[in-house]
């Protein structure tokens, strides 16, 4: 079973040097192989990390309760029981969750750091607005905004449950009268609960709709509706919020809590992305446009390289809609495939005017492979030591996977009548890991030779498409990654549409018109 688009083989060390060696450990994880160490280490660092944000649930008494404390400790001596031991049955819980759908977030060190650093952040936001502020103007989806837009749907939707739960065993089990932390009544508890699960839902499927920052910022005003009905519909009962004041008051204090929420988020959201690499829809706008620094780079340095890349990510950004990956994640890759270029882009034929630096090595074939093939790893260093994406690095190394370099070793059989060994003009590869790393050296071949055909007819196009993944088939490119055959029809499909679409033929002009002679007449 091969790992999915966010996997993250091979990184680079310190030495710039490409790692593959830890592929098949890897493998063995997303295959369900968990060893001793991966274990080990998760656990310790899950009852770290759960110790913590205990930790934490004590600091937030010690502000409420104050000198008083000795004596709350005393009287609530059950109820402090009863939450630690609930605090750590959910953290078992969403070990045993991950097991069994996310591997990849207990064997990653940083995920687990990334998960419980968003619980504290948030845990203690809510407490300090809602005991210094109000209660109804906590952040209460806050929680669900940041990990909603970093976690696939339905981790998300667990996580905030998990959120919910905590919350509530917080204001609920440490008290045992009707009142609990910062003056919250035991309905109110609930309203918090049903705010946080409920608002919380909609907020995550919401969020990854927002394409802008800026816009993120109507989520305070879609949420403000559910959590202004949960809030009244729960409070007015109890006749705490019965007065017309009490009902505005719940009215400002909650389109307060929804803006604040937002707010947060759009300040904690860039903040994650960065220290974890998360790759968000408004990461990947940074990333993919032209004043993001790379990207202007190879612009400047490199433009015939630039064009290939755009066009090369609009074909994978088409192949990637139909086989049901992410269209954004696989035009910010293509984008970035053929960075290694920038250190010689004169050897590349698509920079070249006229003159071909290779004709200087014609009859040394190997050297020009050598200078060829060195743009994949070149490429990941590169990529790698500017803190891009995993995945822009795994593309760039894989994109062209062990696929031999059929011109010069073609002048090398020419010159050595046939005693040539075709691996020492072979890029070393690792083959594409992931479909977004299949999908992109397909749409790069693709583009590629597309510019050699003098007929760029639909029937040609699919022809030339047609054969190019046939040749990757026999090769065996795509036996470490997840593409089925009806996926590679459906990629062939979309490309031959966009190919045939973005080399159309045109309508021949006229002859040239000698309009002040026109104009005469």
């Amino acid at each position: 079973m091969a790992r999915n688009s966010n996997g993250s083989q091979p990184n680079m060390k310190d030495t710039g040097q490409p790692v593959v060696s830890d592929l098949a450990q890897t493998e063995k994880i997303f295959n369900g192989e968990l060893n001793r160490r991966n274990v080990s280490q998760s656990i310790v660092l899950l009852i770290l990390f759960t110790i913590v944000i205990i930790g934490l649930m004590l600091l937030m008494i010690l502000m409420d309760q104050g000198g008083a404390t000795r004596q709350y400790f005393k009287d609530n001596l059950i109820g402090l029981i009863t939450t630690i031991v609930a605090m750590f049955l959910l953290s078992i819980i969403c070990y045993v969750y991950f097991v069994f759908e996310d591997r990849s977030m207990i064997t990653s060190k940083s995920s687990l750091l990334e998960l419980y650093l968003l619980f504290a952040i948030c845990f203690v936001l809510d407490f300090v607005l809602g005991r210094y502020l109000s209660i109804w103007a906590r952040p209460m989806v806050l929680f669900a905004l940041i990990i909603g837009m970093f976690k696939k749907n339905k981790d998300a939707i667990f996580l905030n449950t998990i959120y919910a739960v905590l919350l509530f065993v917080f204001s609920r089990f440490l008290y045992n009268n009707d009142m609990s932390a910062y003056g919250m009544t035991q309905i109110e508890s609930f309203a918090n609960f049903l705010c946080v699960f409920c608002g919380g839902m909609i907020s995550i499927f919401i969020i990854k709709k927002m394409k802008t920052r800026v816009t993120s910022l109507l989520v305070a005003f879609i949420m403000l509706v559910p959590i202004l009905v949960i809030n009244l519909v729960m409070d007015l009962p109890s006749g705490d919020v019965a007065t017309a004041t009490g009902v505005i008051d719940v009215i400002i204090f909650s389109a307060l809590g929804c803006i604040i929420s937002v707010l947060l988020f759009m300040f904690f959201e860039p903040i994650f992305e960065v220290l974890f690499k998360e790759l968000t829809s408004f990461r990947l706008r940074e990333l993919t446009s032209e004043n993001a620094p790379l990207i202007k780079r190879l612009r400047d340095q490199a433009p015939g390289t630039f064009n290939h890349s755009v066009v090369v990510a609009q074909l994978a950004a088409a192949c990637a809609r139909v086989v049901h990956e992410d269209p954004e994640l696989t035009r910010a890759a293509a984008y970035y495939h053929d960075m290694g270029k920038l250190f010689n882009p004169m050897m590349f034929s698509e920079n070249q005017k006229g003159q071909n630096l290779h004709d200087q090595y014609q009859y040394d074939p190997e050297v020009s492979a050598d200078i060829i093939r060195s743009h994949t790893t070149k490429g990941a260093e590169f990529i790698h030591k500017n803190h891009l994406p995993d995945l822009f690095v795994d593309v760039a190394i894989q994109h062209h996977g062990t696929m031999p370099i059929m011109y010069f070793y073609a002048r090398a059989l020419r010159l050595s009548s046939g005693q040539v060994n075709i691996q020492d003009f072979s890029y070393k590869g690792p083959k594409p890991q992931t479909k977004i790393a299949a999908i992109i050296m397909i749409s790069d071949a693709c583009e590629a030779a597309s510019r050699s055909l003098k007929d760029r007819s639909e029937e040609n196009v699919e022809a030339l498409v047609t054969k190019l993944i046939q040749e990757r088939l026999t090769l065996e490119q795509f036996m470490e990654c997840d593409l089925t055959m009806h996926d590679l029809t459906e990629i062939q499909k979309a490309i031959v549409i966009e190919l045939t679409g973005v080399y159309h033929k045109r309508v021949a002009y006229p002859p040239k018109f000698n309009y002040s002679t026109s104009k005469e007449q």
